[in-house]
């Protein structure tokens, strides 16, 4: 729900004594319940001020209305990076000690941009060179037993393909993201949508 006045914004409850049959005012956005006029009014208002901001984005000097849609747009931004993706950073910010948000998102992106976990739909190249790839799943990450470190272009994947079901293993550097799933924007707003202080 967005701020008002940067702090959480609690619509009033229902009138207890509320008759079926009575006439009421209702407000769209907040879907309040008035009896007389002039609280609607206030309320109305209220909502058309400058006094609102998203709670995802930290944009301010918004109206309800344009606070609202902030916060869908965030929610629809944040809706196209992988699952699996979001699961794995929401586990590292569980875990993990963050200091400040700059730092753990550059963490985060330099460990993930070239690594890929299952459940997450990439693109393969057959490793030809000439650009022809296709779409699959990861399904499990192979690692060399015995390094305590993994060069991310040793690790191989095996695969099922989209179109035809098919397993494959794939190195490393066969597998790539699309473009614009895992950013800089992403990150932080994921973070700002699942972490409290």
């Amino acid at each position: 729900m967005p701020l008002l006045r940067k702090q959480p914004f609690v619509p009033m409850d229902l009138p207890a004594d509320l008759k079926p049959d009575e006439e009421v005012f209702m407000n769209p956005l907040t879907k309040e319940i008035f009896r007389n006029y002039e609280d609607y009014f206030r309320r109305s208002i209220l909502c058309n001020s400058l006094l609102w901001s998203c709670e995802y984005t930290g944009r301010s000097n918004l109206t309800l209305a344009e606070a609202l849609k902030s916060e869908s747009d965030a929610a629809d931004h944040l809706d196209r990076m992988p699952l699996a993706l979001q699961q794995a950073i929401c586990f590292i910010i569980h875990k993990g000690q963050v200091s400040s948000l700059t730092s753990f998102v550059n963490e985060v992106l330099s460990f993930y941009r070239e690594r890929y976990l299952p459940g997450e739909e990439v693109e393969i190249s057959d490793g030809s060179g000439k650009g022809s790839s296709c779409t699959g799943v990861i399904q499990d990450v192979i690692l060399d037993e015995g390094a305590v470190y993994h060069q991310p272009s040793k690790i191989e994947y095996r695969c099922v393909v989209v179109d035809t079901g098919e397993i494959i293993q794939a190195a490393g550097n066969q597998v790539s993201r699309r473009k614009h799933q895992l950013t800089r924007e992403r990150v932080k707003l994921l973070v700002k949508c699942s972490a409290k202080k």
